[in-house]
């Protein structure tokens, strides 16, 4: 089967949903089909060190990446000056993604897909129009949706080429069913996932910094809300532990640098690239996910999609095999399982995460038998490969 996966993503990037969208693209070609991916050239909004997009993702080389560019490439260091200014670099998004949208058509009709598959709503439009059949995936609850948009969704539902649509988590089923009731039979939770690491397959060795006999690891963002401060506080009671931070972007990484210099045990490493991360995670002997109550997205401000959260990172953490220590936050109980897969604590109670952190070190039996348990369960379940499949035979079934 031959599919088109569309979204409006930044490919190459740090941001999490282009990696969602990159490893659900390898997932669905894992399955024996012809996946392209396509998305919009943002010009210079992109990983400046990037050569090669699969490599970076760590995807399969198979797996092929069109970008649709809306300007003339001569124009590219013009644009890429005009969009150091953050107002004009916001009007040229939203100019890129309707330019984007009109240029759909034509590679719907040329590619000619048995299926597309779409993160972009508008995406999913042309396609139904064209008479292809369609998948979407959201994110995002029903109420972040505005007046037109949940009336271009109602009409995509009551198409017959709308197969079903994929959402992350159950209170996030239970948001879009508030609004759009008409597809109670036609919407799937698919949690996030991750891929299972080749070890011994690294290209370039990689080495923790410090020389610390028991090591903790936090992969992720580092804006507030992501449970950094945490991490910091645990890291100046116990200087004897090693604390690795990996991610970032560069102002935040600057940020904690500068608030840690004095904390030697508190390492700052800055971006890893998705393909790399792996490698680290495999380093040390416990890792982090203290999300807190209100999470910062990426541009800033709060917003509560902790309650529909499915983050990817748990899922790597899981496929590293190594202990996890997570905030209990009743939607990751969709996949964690307290003293079973991993140690779920309070939020924000320090001294709670401190004697978490401690009874592991004590208890290398218990470590080890927690992180074979995450292990199985991503293995049996959480797969890319695995999350592909079951959407497809949800929506396809035996032509899947």
């Amino acid at each position: 089967m031959k599919i088109l996966y569309i979204s409006k993503s930044v490919v190459p990037s740090r941001l999490a949903d282009s990696i969602n969208i990159m490893k659900m693209a390898n997932g669905l070609m894992a399955n024996a089909h012809a996946v392209k991916v396509v998305v919009p050239d943002y010009h210079g909004h992109k990983e400046e060190e990037t050569t090669c997009v699969n490599t970076f993702y760590c995807v399969s080389p198979n797996l092929k990446v069109k970008k649709i560019s809306v300007f003339p490439k001569f124009l590219d260091k013009f644009l890429n000056s005009l969009l150091k200014s953050p107002l004009v670099a916001m009007g040229f998004r939203f100019y890129t993604k309707t330019l984007f949208s009109f240029a759909l058509v034509r590679i719907i009709l040329l590619e000619n897909p048995d299926l597309v598959y779409c993160r972009f709503l508008p995406g999913a439009i042309i396609a139904n129009c064209l008479g292809k059949k369609v998948i979407l995936e959201s994110h995002a609850p029903f109420e972040h949706f505005g007046f037109i948009s949940r009336i271009i969704l109602k009409l995509l539902f009551s198409s017959k080429y709308f197969l079903g649509s994929v959402v992350i988590t159950k209170p996030l089923k239970e948001s879009w069913l508030k609004g759009f009731g008409e597809i109670k039979d036609k919407i799937l939770v698919a949690s996030d996932a991750s891929d299972i690491p080749e070890k011994n397959s690294f290209k370039i060795k990689l080495e923790l910094q410090g020389n610390y006999s028991f090591n903790l690891g936090y992969a992720g963002h580092l804006y507030p809300g992501r449970g950094v401060e945490l991490i910091f506080e645990l890291a100046k009671r116990q200087r004897e532990f090693g604390f690795h931070i990996w991610g970032g972007n560069p102002n935040d990484v600057k940020y904690w640098i500068e608030k840690s210099c004095d904390i030697e045990n508190f390492i700052v490493y800055g971006f890893v690239q998705p393909a790399q991360i792996s490698q680290y995670h495999a380093l040390v002997d416990v890792l982090l996910a203290p999300y807190q109550n209100e999470i910062s997205v990426e541009g800033g401000g709060q917003t509560n999609t902790y309650q529909y959260m499915s983050p990817m990172k748990v899922f790597e953490y899981m496929a590293a095999e190594k202990a996890i220590i997570c905030s209990d936050i009743p939607v990751l109980r969709e996949v964690l399982n307290d003293r079973e897969n991993c140690f779920l604590c309070p939020t924000n109670n320090v001294d709670i995460w401190e004697k978490t952190v401690v009874k592991l070190l004590d208890d290398k039996n218990l470590r080890l038998s927690i992180a074979k348990k995450a292990f199985q369960d991503l293995s049996l379940k959480y797969t890319w490969k695995s999350r592909a499949e079951k959407v497809l035979e949800k929506f396809l079934g035996h032509e899947s």
